[in-house]
């Protein structure tokens, strides 16, 4: 993701939504942030049924906040009326691809690493290749109009109740969207489209697509469909290598759910380097060659019970029982994304921690950690993080917690995830220096 250009455009200055989707399409082609601002809002358009809408507030409260966006509240879209807003936008094959395409449709593991058999793609490549400039325009248009009814100044003045009203606009929004020239708003778009017809291949067939690359909007991807499937199991891989541990380590890095491959969090890893060798904040991160690491898959059975996450909870008893193995009593815990929450759910299985420091965690009721089993946390997170909000994550549960800290780095590139794991954040932002000189000392000390 590195050499992704996009990785690095500074996104921090966010329009809110209306304005994003009233920028004409040729200025908007050089400005990251409007696309930011257009997926945040599809991202955060449709109230999960399954979510209470309090509970969805608190998940969205700074979509509201940056983007002036009110939840829609659930609704079912019919295929031949998405159809039909595909052929009035010009967008004939991939209305006909909907039309042919299976009610029910046999899932694949697309969010496995170097998954193959996915679904083909809709037509929606050949179909933007082909439209005109008046379709163009007739897309733009489209947005425009839905973007005024659901964010304008008029809808702002009415009670949050009259959602239902808003569906309308939201599946026009939603279809236009899906036709977007930017690939971000594209797969933004799928997910709204999934929240309101949970198996669309239109959706499917862009996320399944967007999947395959190696880029941001994969990540982003694969995010969508972790959260779309949590009616299903999930499958956890945890290795164990073979090795002699490192006797003088007290704390280590826990790296997310697709990230066992990655190498930032390794030995030879940048953030590792920096943190144990540079800057030498953590100067005794275990380096043994067998770190923890795990993955979390999707099989497709049905997960009985939704409130509780009994595979990811197993992965963190795994982690637990590795700590206690490896690390010295009482470590220090350094866990990003998902594998923060790995190290808030490994206090549950009574593991006692020192300190955790969690860059951009996902935090649910199901992951919060046992207060008696920690000192202090680091919660470091960017704004907008579009990851978290696929993921419904509710940063406001971890605040609420006794002895937590926030600190925010600015927000650069398309998703705002990766960025608390880049040293050069640490650096510039002055992460370094708060956790050196402000947040480890109120720690215990180390005997």
């Amino acid at each position: 993701m590195a050499d992704d250009p996009r990785s690095q455009s500074d996104t921090e200055n966010l329009p809110d939504a209306l304005s994003a989707f009233r920028e004409e399409r040729a200025a908007r082609r050089e400005q990251d942030a409007v696309a930011v601002s257009r997926a945040g809002a599809l991202l955060s358009l449709i109230r999960p049924p399954q979510l209470s809408a309090s509970e969805y507030r608190a998940a969205t409260e700074e979509a509201r906040e940056v983007l002036g966006v009110e939840p829609v509240e659930p609704f079912e879209l019919d295929r031949e009326e998405l159809a039909a807003e595909f052929d009035e936008l010009g967008a004939v094959g991939t209305a006909q691809f909907l039309r042919n395409e299976p009610q029910e449709r046999i899932g694949t593991d697309e969010t496995r690493e170097g998954s193959e058999g996915v679904p083909a793609p809709p037509p929606m490549a050949q179909d933007l290749r082909k439209l005109s400039e008046p379709q163009h325009e007739a897309i733009d248009e489209a947005q425009r109009e839905a973007a005024t009814e659901l964010f304008g100044a008029e809808q702002a003045a009415l009670d949050a109740g009259r959602g239902p009203m808003r569906r309308d606009p939201a599946a026009k929004l939603i279809a236009a969207s899906l036709l977007d020239e930017d690939p971000l708003v594209q797969v933004a778009a799928a997910a709204a489209a999934l929240r309101v017809d949970s198996r669309n291949p239109v959706a499917e067939g862009v996320l399944d697509e967007a999947t395959r690359h190696s880029d941001e909007i994969a990540v982003l991807s694969r995010a969508i469909l972790a959260s779309d499937r949590q009616d299903e199991d999930r499958v956890v891989e945890i290795e164990y290598p073979s090795g002699e541990p490192d006797p003088s380590a007290d704390s280590t890095i826990i790296h997310g759910t697709w990230a066992r491959h990655g190498r930032w969090w390794r030995p030879d890893g940048q953030l590792y380097q920096y943190l144990r060798d540079e800057a030498k904040v953590f100067p005794h991160l275990y380096k043994g060659p067998d770190p923890f690491k795990w993955s979390g898959y999707f099989s497709f059975r049905i997960w009985t019970n939704p409130k509780m996450d009994w595979n990811r909870q197993q992965a963190a008893d795994s982690l637990a029982w590795w700590s206690h193995r490896r690390l010295s009593p009482q470590p220090d815990l350094i866990g990003h994304s998902y594998g923060g929450s790995l190290a808030m759910m490994a206090t549950k299985a009574e593991k006692r921690v020192r300190g955790m420091v969690l860059l951009s965690p996902a935090v649910h009721q199901r992951c919060l950690p046992d207060s008696s089993n920690y000192e202090r946390i680091l919660h470091v997170t960017t704004k907008l993080d579009l990851v978290l909000l696929a993921d419904i994550s509710t940063p406001g549960l971890l605040r609420s917690l006794p002895n937590v800290v926030d600190r925010r780095v600015e927000r650069k590139g398309l998703l705002g995830h990766g960025l608390s794991h880049d040293p050069r954040v640490w650096r510039e932002s002055g992460l370094t220096d708060f956790v050196k000189d402000e947040w480890l000392p109120l720690l215990s000390a180390r005997t």
